[in-house]
């Protein structure tokens, strides 16, 4: 499995936390699947680059671990002095059959990424065979999401799916972030409209656009999303 991709970007003005679970995308826990996901992130315009590789393992009935590395480079040309690179580890813990909690900690390689803990609780609700949500809140701890001066920043995020029978399914994202000292510096209302294909050998492709609507830190320009799951 592979996914070449030329990745170019200028500024990236989303509140950190929101990508950086191991997840790609939002999923509802299940009991002993496991999932390797490869992704790619980018607004297309000039060098800047995020490609999350992540490990997902099922353990048991009510378990789920998550390791992932991400490569980033943050500015608008290739610079050493930019690069990022970060080890995440996961646990999520289904609770109920529709309520899990998780934690995912970073830890920076190099000295230009920090460390960070995530801490999230999610509701899965089934409304129909065909349409399903999950709602979501999380909040981030210390530097490596926050920066140095954020105490904690925090999300609300609600993603539906519609399947449109085994192979297509429309997905996407709500949410609101902010930070929780400075409110109106942080915060940003965004939405991410995209679909998901399930291809015929258990691999899944997914494909997002974050958009800002509002907030000092709404995404803008548009992000594009791509990422390549298979399941085994």
């Amino acid at each position: 499995m592979f996914l070449i991709a030329f990745l170019m970007v200028e500024a990236w003005t989303l509140n950190p936390l929101h990508h950086a679970q191991y997840s790609f995308y939002p999923k509802p826990f299940r009991k002993n699947t496991s999932e390797i996901q490869l992704g790619a992130r980018s607004t297309l315009d000039r060098v800047d680059a995020e490609v999350p590789l992540a490990l997902i393992y099922g353990l048991g009935n009510s378990t789920e671990i998550g390791l992932k590395y991400q490569f980033s480079n943050r500015g608008q040309d290739f610079d050493k002095n930019q690069l990022k690179n970060s080890l995440g580890f996961g646990l999520k813990v289904a609770i109920s059959k529709i309520e899990t909690i998780q934690m995912d900690v970073q830890v920076g390689l190099g000295q230009n990424a920090g460390n960070g803990v995530i801490v999230g609780y999610d509701i899965y609700h089934a409304l129909t065979k065909s349409f399903q949500t999950i709602y979501q809140s999380k909040v981030s701890l210390f530097e490596g999401h926050n920066g140095s001066k954020e105490i904690a920043l925090v999300e609300f995020g609600l993603y539906p799916r519609v399947r449109f029978g085994n192979s297509f399914h429309v997905i996407s994202g709500l949410s609101y972030s902010t930070s929780i000292t400075s409110m109106v510096d942080y915060s940003a209302f965004d939405i991410s409209p995209g679909f998901e294909i399930r291809l015929n050998n258990g691999s899944k492709l997914q494909f997002l656009v974050d958009m800002g609507i509002a907030g000092a830190s709404k995404q803008e320009p548009f992000l594009f999303n791509l990422g390549l799951i298979y399941d085994f």
